[in-house]
Formats: structure tokens, sequence, C-alpha cells
């Protein structure tokens, strides 16, 4: 209008019988006349362009046929309109009710003809007493003749029909056999309408019965992804692979409509190379019962009676890069062309058709590789000047990397298990011990849960030490090579599923922060409605939880745990061969894409587990006779079974005083809160109701308390606030670097990679996002939540990420939760950031003369 002045356009008023036909009529105007005098979303986001832009030949056609052309208008009951696209939507659900149209004699359709008859064509009609469909009545109505519209039916669209074809499927499934035969293009089209159903447990059935059609016509497997991968590399291009396994796929893929939906389902993951921590820690290689020597005198390091015992975070000159054992580092030997070959290769070996000899793969890789990670071989280098020590990831913070004497390590390791009373020696070869478990897993009747795996193994024991004192020790006996591992991950996905359907008002179990963070306002007005004043809570430590437990308690528990659902009528755990999903059943019945646990079998396979808690520890075989193994998959879930059915026995012993209590609890951190009210019988009661809590656990187990008396404490990496008058009860999740930056003003823990680790940007950036976005959604009270984030913003500048991608994630958390707090605390960096002009330098970078930093001397 700036352009052309305001004397070049013309005011048309628009008014009809409906607001929806003067919509119509505008768009039908502006799209005739002038696009560009479509205003309608100015002053939103504007929307991405999905659609290609029409070519010179259509553009050139818009707007020229029915300019001048009078637009067909029709009389009903309700008044004269103009959009019969719309009279048809709106009296589409009396359909059957016969209606009198007049129309006017004109030449143009509003919504178009073809839209009409795309969507109502099959609509019944009467003219002059002659049936016929609205598809063939276009002259008669344009003419201007009288018209009963006898029916008005819709035209399914093949969407619609394909979801009625899966409907009667899932309702009649003898239908399973005929889907052989509908066409490829047909199976398709139901494969991808699947998703609009809500439950993911009816798309899971519909889609196994899609692809076993799929796969008898053209012998691919429609459900199985195309996953490539490959070790990162800066310099492979990931949009060049995937288009070169899209290639490989058409060539390998007869029919068209598979391939291309075999083509949507390519994912291209790069994998990651090794990290520090995977290069110098060597504790593996200690943990035996051999002979060792000290050579601490030549070292100038911290030490404790005479051996050193400390860690890279306490020494001085140690480079960034390094004192993270997160960071990953840059292979020495760059990927090369073959890498990529057999990556697209062994992706789709399963889709069989013709082996592709030889795949030019020339345009994956660029020689663009501005990593500044230490590789492989710097790493090596670097850690040489520690030959002769231990190097062991720290407990609760395996970021950090603690150095021993080999001396005290291997008298730790001997304390632990081969001096320790609750292992004892077994002698058996292993040949002999296999053979043994084997034959009780198959006389129980294991196998119909997990087939034995014939090349396992024992798994080997080592101990690691825990970060507040490196003094105290973790055991730690993996079992990732067990015969019966994959019968004990489905035994436990079981398990676990019963807990977690178990009622959370019979225990304090809760699987995550979110899910403790939506309880507490709905557990808030509870307590509240009791009419107490204040609050009187706990926390505590359950020590050595997995070497402590009986195994009575462990078998009393899970039986409990069993026979409470028995009780309800419940048969088996449906466990899923692929994926997460867990399903109860009521009935004993098998379904295709689930293993059957059946609930007598969970107690028999935890019994199996606890008599066969076989380790070797160095060149001898022990079996654990007190406590749970630490390394087992169901090892935790036992654990948190049997404190979950002592809280139950704890809760049902207070009667009617249950709904004063409130508790969480998450592995082996407990916090409870009861409520009461400023009398002496009050809190005399509330005190009592504590300390018959703290003994209501096995008699093995030893609680530590963390609360010091206070109204707050520590929690699973966060605060709890407890306060009354009104009572209120809150949780602020945390970092775990935040005390020491506001004390000492250092990282002293690693729970996330440098900027200079060898990863994708977007990765980085992601990480950080998600870590804002976790402190932000599990704190209840948000104001203190703002603390726990600076602190994070803080610690990713000190790791050297750059404030695009520091102050980009929190922009990104300001924008989405809209809260002023957060804005000024954006705005609170970018003055600080600007003012000192930071160039946030990345730890680890190399030098201008391109060589790395040399070691320390750390001998005499």
């Amino acid at each position: 209008m700036k352009t052309f002045r305001v004397d070049k356009f013309a005011v048309l008023p628009i008014r009809h019988t409906t607001a929806a036909d003067d919509f119509a009529f505008e768009r039908y105007l502006i799209h005739d006349m002038c696009p560009s005098l479509n205003t309608m979303g100015t002053g939103r986001k504007p929307a991405t362009m999905n659609q290609r832009r029409k070519g010179k030949r259509e553009r050139n056609r818009r707007g020229k046929i029915s300019i001048g052309l009078p637009v067909v208008k029709f009389s009903t009951d309700g008044g004269e309109r103009t959009s019969l696209l719309n009279w048809l939507q709106e009296n589409v659900e009396g359909a059957k009710t016969p209606k009198n149209v007049r129309f006017s004699a004109r030449q143009h359709w509003l919504d178009g003809w073809k839209r009409i008859c795309a969507l109502f064509g099959s609509s019944e009609v009467r003219i002059e007493g002659n049936d016929m469909r609205l598809n063939q009545a276009k002259k008669p109505c344009q003419e201007g003749r009288e018209v009963v519209f006898t029916r008005i039916r819709r035209t399914p669209t093949t969407t619609e029909r394909n979801k009625r074809t899966l409907l009667s499927l899932l309702r009649h499934s003898r239908l399973t056999t005929t889907l052989t035969r509908y066409s490829t293009n047909k199976l398709v089209g139901l494969y991808r309408t699947t998703c609009l159903f809500g439950r993911k447990e009816t798309r899971y059935k519909l889609k196994i019965k899609i692809d076993q059609a799929i796969r008898r016509k053209t012998k691919v497997s429609v459900r199985r992804k195309v996953t490539v991968k490959y070790p990162f590399s800066a310099s492979v291009l990931k949009s060049e692979v995937r288009r070169k396994t899209e290639t490989v796929i058409e060539k390998k893929v007869a029919d068209n409509a598979v391939a291309d939906l075999v083509k949507r389902r390519v994912r291209v993951v790069c994998t990651k190379n090794k990290t520090v921590g995977e290069i110098i820690h060597n504790h593996r290689r200690f943990a035996n019962t051999g002979q060792v020597t000290c050579g601490c005198q030549s070292f100038k390091l911290d030490k404790h009676d005479g051996h050193v015992l400390t860690r890279l975070y306490e020494l001085d000159d140690v480079p960034a890069f390094v004192k993270n054992a997160r960071n990953v580092t840059k292979p020495t030997v760059q990927h090369n062309r073959e890498t990529i070959r057999q990556s697209i290769g062994a992706a789709t070996t399963h889709l069989r058709g013709k082996v592709i000899d030889e795949l030019d793969v020339e345009s994956c890789l660029s020689n663009e590789d501005k990593g500044v990670a230490w590789t492989e071989q710097d790493v090596r280098r670097w850690a040489k000047q520690f030959d002769g020590l231990v190097l062991i990831p720290v407990d609760r913070n395996p970021g950090d990397t603690a150095i021993i004497c080999p001396v005290l390590y291997r008298h730790a390791f001997g304390k632990t298990f081969t001096w320790n009373p609750d292992y004892k020696k077994v002698d058996r070869t292993e040949e002999e011990v296999m053979k043994l478990c084997k034959q009780e897993y198959e006389t129980v009747g294991l196998t119909s849960v997990g087939k034995w795996k014939i090349d396992g193994k024992i798994g080997k024991t080592y101990v690691i030490h825990k970060d507040k004192d490196l003094l105290r020790l973790r055991p730690i006996a993996p079992a990732c090579s067990d015969p019966a591992a994959l019968g004990q991950r489905r035994c436990a996905r079981a398990l676990n599923y019963l807990l977690n359907r178990f009622s959370r008002k019979r225990n304090f179990h809760i699987k995550s922060a979110y899910e403790m963070t939506e309880e507490l306002e709905v557990i808030t007005k509870k307590l509240q409605s009791s009419d107490c004043t204040t609050t009187m809570g706990r926390c505590y430590d359950i020590k050595e939880m997995f070497s402590s437990l009986s195994h009575a308690s462990v078998k009393d528990a899970v039986s409990d745990m069993v026979t409470y659902f028995e009780e309800q009528g419940w048969k088996q755990v449906k466990v899923a061969t692929r994926g997460k999903k867990c399903t109860l059943s009521k009935t004993k019945k098998k379904e295709e894409g689930y293993v059957t646990v059946e609930l007598d079998t969970i107690p028999q396979l935890v019994n199996y587990d606890l008599r066969h808690s076989y380790m070797r520890c160095g060149n001898i075989i022990k079996r654990q006779t007190v406590g749970i193994p630490m390394g087992k998959t169901t090892s935790p879930v036992m654990a948190t079974v049997t404190c979950a059915m002592a809280e139950e026995r704890f809760l049902s012993s207070q009667g009617a005083d249950r709904k004063l209590v409130a508790g969480w609890r998450m592995v082996n951190d407990v916090s409870i809160v009861v409520v009461c009210s400023n009398t002496e019988e009050s809190w005399r009661k509330a005190g009592k109701i504590l300390n018959n809590f703290q003994e209501s656990y096995d008699k093995n187990l030893k609680l530590i308390r963390k609360d010091a008396d206070a109204n707050h404490w520590h929690f699973i990496g966060g605060r709890m606030y407890s306060v009354g008058d009104p009572v209120q009860v809150h949780f602020v999740q945390e970092t775990k670097n935040s005390e020491p930056l506001s004390t000492t003003g250092k990282l002293r823990y690693q729970p996330m990679q440098d900027f200079a680790s060898y990863l994708e940007k977007a990765v980085k950036k992601g990480v950080l996002s998600v870590t804002l976005k976790r402190l932000w959604r599990s704190s209840t009270a948000k104001a203190l939540c703002v603390t726990p984030i600076a602190y994070a913003i803080t610690e990713s500048i000190l790791r050297g990420y750059t404030p695009e991608v520091s102050l980009g994630a929190l922009s990104k958390l300001a924008r989405a939760t809209k809260d002023g707090i957060l804005r000024l605390l954006l705005g609170t960096f970018r003055l600080i950031l600007d003012h000192k002009k930071i160039r946030t330098r990345i730890p680890g970078e190399t030098p201008k003369g391109g060589q790395m930093p040399a070691p320390r001397t750390l001998r005499q």
C-alpha cells in the first residue's frame, strides 16, 4: 500500500449468512485477484515452507480463468449461502434427512468443484426426479435448478479407510491371514496408519502383524531399522552417508513402496570414541591375588602410610582435558573410506538383495577437522608418567581418577573379597560351576524366560574407592557375561514393573525426581488437611545396602510382592522382546512379540540368583553368601523390593496415623516427613513414628541420618525443604558442583564433558539444554531453582563452553518457561561477559606451535 498508494486499492464489503462463508469468500478473492494481499497469520511466528514452490507455468495460470466470472450461490432454509463445502460439512451429521437447495445460474464455484467432489462427491442427490451422485450434477447446479440432497456422504480418505481396516483386524484376529492378499502399497499404507492409535500396545500388535505380511511377500522386514554406525569423525558428512545408504536400499529392495518406507527409517549414528578413562584406567589389571611391589618412593605425590593415595583433582599442572575422564579423545588414525563402506554394508545386510561390490563414498569425507581434542596417543604418552600405579575411577564421581599404590589396592581387594567371610571359596573349576548352574537353570524351568548363553563365563571382581573417603571401598562383581543374563534381565524388568504397579500409598519408592515433584503438591495438600501446623522430617542413607541384606529378607519380600498380585487374579507379566514394554495378564495366553514371565517363576529366578552368586577373585572362584552381588541386573530391583515391603509393613502398623506420614525413597536414599502441632504430646508422637520407621528395615541394614536436625537436607542430588505454618514440602534440584563452586570456585566433580571433548557440537548443546530443563522441571520452588541454574551455566563456562552455547541453552529455557527471573539471569550473564569481554578458552587447546604440553615430572 505504501508502494502503490491508497487510491490504487478498493475496499470490498463482504457479508454472508455465516461467518464461515465470509472467510471462505475472502480467501477466494485474495487467491483470485492478488495473493500478496493475504495478511492472515501476520504477527505470529512464520511457518516453515514444507511444499515446493509452484512452477512458472502454474503461477501464470493462477487467477486468470475465474476473474470476472460470477460465483455460484444457493438458497437453503437457513438463508442464502456461497460456500457449498461449508454447508455440506455443517449438515453431514443429519445426512439421511432430505434437504432442498436452490442454486443460482452462475459459472464459478467458491470452493472449487474438484475439492467439493473429492470430499462429498459420493453424496446422493435428486434433480427433477432423477437420482444421481453429486459429482455428476455440476451442470444442472450451474443452470440454476433445484436440487434435493437425499443423503450427504463424506468420501473417506485413504487414511480413514486404512484405519477401518486396522480396527477390523483388531476385532477379528483371523483376518490376519488375509493381509498377504493386499498389495505392498496397501500394506505400507496400513503400517503408516498404525501411528494414529493412541495405545502403544495396540500399535505394537498391528506393526508385528503387518510386518509379517510384508516379510512373506518381499523377504524384507520394515520394522527393523537400517542403523548405520561408525565412530564419530568431524570429517565425515552424515547427510552424505544417509544418501549413500538410501542408494544401497534402492538397489537391494525391488519394491518401491517398501524401499521408500525402509529409507524413511534410516538412522545414522555416530558411536563414541575412547574416553580418557577408558585409556588410562588400569584397575582391572591389578584386581588379582598375586604379589605386587611398591614403587611409591619415586613419586612426589600425596601418600597415606607411605603409599601413594591421591586423585587428579588434587594435583596441580594437570591438563584440563585429561583431568576429566569423561572427555572423548580423537582417534590417532582417522577413519577412511573403507570404514564407511563397511558400516553401510553391515547396516543393510538384512535386506538381502544383490551385493554392492564397490560403493563410491568419496563425497562422504571432507578435509575439515578443527577439533582440539587430544588423540589417544597423546593421552597414553601423558599417562606413562604414572607407570607402576593404579589409576581407577572414583565411586559417585566417575569423571575423576584416583591414583593409588598397587600395595594399597591389593590390600583393599583382599579385604573386600579374598579375606571376607561373606565370600566362600569354591573348590571347583569354572567349567564344573557352569555345568552345575546350567542343570539347575534347566531343571527349574527358567529357559522359558531366557535361553542359557553357551559362551557365558563368570565375571571378574574389582573394587573402586568412594568419593568422600578414598579409604572406603565399593565391591563390584560384573555379570555382563553371565550365561543366565537374558533371563535375569527379563525377570528384573518384570519385577520392576510389579513394583511400579504396587500402590504408591503403601510404600515410599519413587522412579525419578520428576515423579516426586508431581506428588509433592498433592501430598502437601493432604498434610495441610490434617489440621497440623508444623512438620518433623528426617533423611537417611542406607549404608552398605547391597552387601548387608540377608537372603531370607530378599526372598520373603519378593514372595510377598508376588502374592499381592496373585490375590488380585494376575497370572503373568508379558515382557516385550524389543523395547521396554511390559503388561500384566490374568490369563496364561502367549502373545507374539512378548515373553511370558509367570508370577510363580519370579521367586524361583530370584532364588537361583541368590544361590549362584559366583564370581572370580583373581584365580579363585568364590560364592557370595551374604548380601546381593553388586553388578547383576536383578540386584537393584531386589534391594528396592525388600525396602518397599518393609515400608508397607511400617505404614500398615501406623493405623489412622499413616495420613500424617509422607515419604520418598530412591534405592538407598530415603526421606520421611511427619506433620504435627506445636504441643509436646504431638512432638512426642511424631518422634515415635520416626523411630519406628528407623527400625522397620532389615536388621542388617544401617541407617545414617543426614538431616542434622534441620528442616532442610540433601536428597537424591537436590535439597528437600520441610516447613510449617502452613505445612509445605519443597524439593529443589541441584548440580553436583553447586557447593564446590560456592566455597572454592573449582569444579570438584566431573558430571559432564568439556567443550574440547571430541563430539558433535549439537550433542554438547543438547546435553546442556537437557540439564537446565531437568533442574527446572524437578524443582517445586522455581525461585530457589535459579541458583542451581546459575551454577550450571557457570560450570559450562569454566569447561570451555562458548557463550553462544551456554547462554543459548539458558535463552531457550527462558523462552520455553516465559519466566521473568530466568530472563533477568540471562541478561545478567550477558552483561558480565560483555563487560569482561571473555573469550572462552577451550580446555586442552593445542598451542600455536602444534605441540601438546609436556607432562609434568612426578618422579624424583
